[in-house]
């Protein structure tokens, strides 16, 4: 909760820069919307999931990036997850790499693809600790609401690599084990 909070109050400054830094674009006749999804701009993104299981309770899970477009429509930065749930705390920091594959009016629809370092931390007779790699990949949709924000949603799926088959803790909650995990995520994007 420290991190999310201390990460909040690194972003805070970016979000409220975003705006006085940045000249809008023109919205055309027809109704276009020219998005900041071009070689130069930046954007900084939040997602959110929250999900409640009878074995784990209730589950959060935090997202947060930052990305440089380096050509048109495509852009790489970092990104770093937390989750949290009864039982378990779990971070996660990597690359992260998007492609515009798609845009109307308001809506560009994207895939992205991030590789993360994880750590999680669970309680099991004690505090236990693991760490994996594991990557990421999401299709989603953003509506922008104006040339600088937008809010959308996507869904992700994600490989856990580095698993020792022999580690068996029963303890531990069943879908830390498995090798493949699917979800969704909303959130909000800001570019500048």
């Amino acid at each position: 909760m420290k991190s999310i909070l201390f990460l909040s109050i690194l972003v805070l400054p970016l979000i409220c820069t975003a705006e006085t830094q940045s000249q809008p674009k023109e919205v055309h006749q027809d109704n276009y919307m020219e998005k900041r999804i071009h070689q130069g701009d930046m954007s900084v993104d939040a997602n959110f999931n929250a999900e409640y299981t009878t074995e784990l309770g209730l589950t959060l899970r935090a997202d947060l990036s930052y990305q440089y477009f380096f050509a048109d429509k495509l852009s790489a930065g970092v990104v770093y997850k937390q989750t949290y749930n009864d039982n378990s705390h779990q971070l996660a920091i990597g690359p992260k790499f998007t492609y515009y594959f798609y845009e109307s009016d308001r809506w560009a629809f994207y895939a992205s693809q991030d590789l993360v370092q994880n750590k999680l931390k669970y309680e099991s007779s004690g505090l236990r600790e693991r760490t994996y790699l594991s990557a990421s990949t999401s299709f989603g949709a953003d509506y922008f609401l104006t040339p600088n924000v937008a809010i959308g949603g996507q869904l992700y799926l994600t490989h856990k690599f580095n698993r020792d088959s022999s580690y068996s803790d029963p303890q531990l909650d069943q879908r830390n084990e498995q090798a493949l995990d699917a979800g969704a995520l909303l959130g909000f994007k800001i570019f500048f």
